[in-house]
């Protein structure tokens, strides 16, 4: 048995023993995709300071450093496609074993593995839609990141409200809809993110995860504690 294996082991003995569980996932399950984490060696915090909120709100020049930030990023996050991982959660699911798919990416990745939209919950929102911060109307990625790459001008709706990606940032609240979501798919079980290079499981194991140098979200206790301050996005 390779390495690779052993570390799965406790994994599939577990799996085996439950016929559906819950799935808490992380920047980690995306790197296999291109995409990079937040806090490793090549992540994105190593280059870029993000911005806060209420800054992107109030400042002009906040908001050209975050759209800067996000067009850097755009064509690695639009051209990404699944990996097995994601793939192999969309089969589970296919065969009825997931009570949810909860995540804090903002990649779409599970969704373009085979999970239906709506079973996917993602607490921190997605980067492939743009919305108005005014009315809260969305609208496609490409075309403003477009504007914004040939003008240099932080792109606004006709509303007059600030455009901005749809992903919680920090000092954003997160979206509470979500997060009760997230809470009830739980069932009310206490768990945390595990914090040791293995998968680890509560006394009654429903739900796993795994650990990632993600931007850890500030509700990964689901069902323990609701947090409503983000991780950076």
């Amino acid at each position: 048995m390779n390495g690779l294996s052993q570390d799965l082991a406790p994994l599939v003995q577990r799996l085996r023993g439950r016929p559906r569980f819950l799935v808490f996932t992380g920047a980690g399950i995306s790197t296999g995709s291109g995409i990079p984490d937040f806090r490793g060696p090549q992540g994105v915090w190593k280059k870029w300071t993000p911005v806060y909120y209420q800054e992107f709100l109030a400042s002009h020049e906040a908001r050209i450093r975050h759209w800067r930030y996000k067009l850097e990023g755009w064509e690695g996050f639009r051209d990404a496609m699944p990996n097995a991982a994601h793939r192999a959660l969309a089969r589970l699911d296919r065969q009825g074993r997931l009570d949810a798919l909860v995540t804090q990416n903002i990649d779409g990745l599970h969704q373009l593995a085979g999970h239906p939209p709506g079973r996917v919950i993602e607490l921190h929102g997605t980067n492939r839609m743009v919305e108005c911060i005014g009315c809260g109307s969305r609208r496609d990625p490409d075309p403003v990141y477009s504007e914004f790459a040939r003008t240099g001008d932080p792109p606004q709706c006709s509303c007059g409200g600030f455009l901005k990606p749809a992903t919680v940032s920090f000092g954003q609240a997160m979206p509470g809809d979500k997060l009760e979501q997230a809470f009830e798919a739980a069932g009310g079980r206490s768990w945390s993110a595990p914090s040791d290079p293995h998968w680890r499981w509560n006394r009654r194991p429903r739900c796993l995860g795994r650990p990632s140098r993600g931007a850890p979200s500030t509700s990964s206790s689901i069902g323990v504690r609701r947090h409503t301050t983000p991780s950076p996005i």
